[in-house]
């Protein structure tokens, strides 16, 4: 018996020494490698022994802090209610400011700047320079009635973007130009210029005949018509961009549209004056708040004839009415617009 228990404590102590050193091999690479994975064992000692006489080694970096997520703050976005007053030709036009252009009140721009111009020249005009006309909202509908723009009975208001607004002006009022009585081509002293609004157009510029930007001082090279600055850039006869769709155009920044063409002699020389000429008079106009009225309007029955069908007719026909229209028996329409 006893020298079982003797074989016993021998085998175990021999396998003792048999196994040890390959178990402390194995668990010496499991803690070599345990040291540069994420997550080592929990029994594995991380402390790094420290010879006599050296120093400890610095402390690890602090875990970089967690900076808060931004904050989002909601765009700044123009009051597209809010009425304010734009030019146009010379006449205040009620406007919001949608989308960062301008939105111009059409019965007014009608009224005040296209008063001459029956219904169906003003259809046919936008039809060739694909224009279109939204719809205003409710709420803006109720600014422009408390404004006295609109009478109380309006049940809906075309709105014009001013890029709009600038064409079909310039379009149908360009054409009215007093031809020049001198030709330009003729004087001493010419500056030859162009621009590329809505097209191509060349013209002549007087610098005698500068004095402001409304000044009759540039004759166009192809109708020999004579145009302000302001009007010249509205101005066009060649590679017509009316499928092209224009955004933030103001004929008050001509200073910017209107070049020099390079191709004439001493051009350098007449640069610096065209410079010069731009120097004048600068005025630097914003679209001002609309002041509020309260006399009433004035009124008068305006007789448009039909005008012929088209995408836009029926639009403008719509917007141009504020109150409501009757058909008379000869197939005429009588719209109540206001003039003041």
């Amino acid at each position: 018996m006893m020298e079982a228990v003797l074989s016993n404590g021998l085998d175990s102590q021999q396998q003792k020494r048999m196994y040890s050193p390959h178990l402390k091999k194995v668990l010496k690479t499991y803690q070599l490698t345990a040291q540069r994975s994420l997550k080592g064992p929990a029994g594995v000692d991380s402390k790094v022994e420290v010879k006599a006489g050296g120093s400890s080694p610095p402390p690890p970096p602090p875990p970089p802090t967690q900076q808060p997520p931004p904050v989002f703050y909601t765009q700044d976005r123009p009051n597209s209610s809010e009425l304010l007053e734009t030019v146009l030709r010379g006449a205040s036009i009620s406007c919001f400011n949608v989308g960062g252009e301008l939105r111009l009140c059409l019965p007014q721009v009608i009224n005040s700047v296209l008063h001459g111009f029956q219904a169906t020249v003003i259809y046919m005009q936008c039809d060739e320079l694909m224009i279109h006309c939204s719809r205003s909202s409710l709420e803006q509908l109720d600014v422009l009635k408390r404004d006295r723009q609109l009478p109380e009975t309006a049940v809906s208001c075309g709105l014009i973007t001013q890029t709009d607004a600038e064409r079909l002006s310039g379009a149908l009022l360009n054409a009215q130009a007093m031809p020049s009585k001198v030709a330009a081509s003729a004087a001493d002293s010419v500056i030859r210029v162009y621009h590329e609004c809505f097209g191509v157009c060349y013209g002549l510029l007087t610098p005698a005949l500068f004095d402001h930007g409304e000044s009759e001082c540039i004759e166009c090279c192809d109708c020999r018509r004579l145009f302000s600055p302001q009007h010249f850039v509205t101005h066009v006869h060649a590679d017509l961009e009316n499928r092209t769709c224009h955004w933030g155009f103001d004929s008050a920044k001509w200073r910017v549209y209107l070049l020099l063409d390079e191709d004439q002699p001493d051009a350098k020389r007449l640069k610096d004056v065209l410079i010069q000429l731009k120097q004048r008079s600068v005025i630097k106009y914003k679209p001002t708040k609309r002041k509020q009225v309260c006399l009433p309007p004035r009124y008068s029955p305006v007789e448009v004839k039909s005008a012929p069908s088209s995408p836009y007719s029926e639009v403008l026909t719509h917007f141009l009415s504020p109150s409501e229209c009757c058909k008379s028996d000869a197939g005429a329409a009588r719209f109540q617009i206001p003039i003041g």
